[in-house]
């Protein structure tokens, strides 16, 4: 899925007992990568924030002081 630039976008039907794999790429090139399960945040609401120094940074609502997604948008 190509990641909008500029707004959030919601992920939704994920598998909440397997673990998933977040790639980031750019020009076709692996900037970073890693895995995860919804039971480590012990919430099926994530937010995925990428701001080029500190890399991919995932969290829940009670965490993700980062995000910048509004609550509407994300947190339905």
């Amino acid at each position: 899925m190509r990641w909008p630039h500029k707004k959030p976008i919601l992920i939704d039907g994920l598998d909440l007992q397997k673990p998933h794999l977040v790639v980031l790429t750019s020009d076709g090139k692996r900037i970073q990568s890693f895995r995860f399960k919804f039971s480590e945040y012990h919430d099926a609401r994530l937010c995925v924030s990428f701001d080029g120094y500190q890399g991919v940074q995932l969290g829940n609502r009670t965490v993700a002081l980062w995000c910048k997604a509004k609550q509407g948008d994300c947190w339905r």
